[in-house]
């Protein structure tokens, strides 16, 4: 019967390629890329190889996650971010019976077209805490608006979305060094 469960489980994320940290996510529209990185990056791994897939599978499920509640803390505080805030604003929250928090600084709006092609963008980092755990991620993000998708990289080569939620194109930064 273990053996049937865990069948089921694992061909619905093989089928899918999601993680159930990462449907509930979606499902409560909580998607911040920095706070879902470890599913997101599994779900990318899919387009790659089985044996990447099932690594970063494997690193995701092991790891204790963020819940739903810190994830939708997150989301919205990222959202408020982009629309509203200047460069070098910080903004943060915290969840004290889960012992977590997380902050957002907004670096860099890329302003007219001189800015590599990223002329909207703004470029954040995302520090996030657990347990006493400290993890920080780059990320640009693009208005939808301006008609973003697929940007190069820094060595010439294109970059497909991370995720595209809210409004905004979302890239991993480390493309772009």
């Amino acid at each position: 019967m273990k053996f049937l469960i865990f069948f089921m489980i694992l061909s619905s994320c093989v089928l899918t390629g999601k993680t159930q940290s990462l449907r509930e996510a979606e499902k409560y529209a909580c998607l911040a890329p920095s706070i879902n990185y470890k599913s997101l990056d599994a779900l990318h791994a899919t387009k790659i190889t089985a044996i990447t897939w099932a690594k970063k599978y494997t690193n995701q499920a092991l790891t204790r996650e963020f819940n739903i509640g810190d994830k939708c803390l997150h989301t919205k505080l990222l959202i408020k971010m982009l629309y509203t805030s200047e460069d070098a604003d910080i903004g943060k929250w915290t969840n004290k019976l889960e012992n977590t928090s997380g902050q957002i600084k907004i670096i860099k709006t890329y302003y007219g077209s001189g800015s590599n092609g990223l002329a909207g963008c703004r470029y954040y980092i995302s520090r996030l805490s657990k347990d006493g755990n400290q993890e920080d991620r780059g990320f640009i993000a693009c208005p939808n608006q301006l008609g973003w998708g697929i940007l190069d990289d820094s060595r010439g080569f294109p970059v497909p979305a991370h995720l595209v939620f809210a409004g905004w194109y979302f890239y991993d930064e480390r493309f772009f060094k």
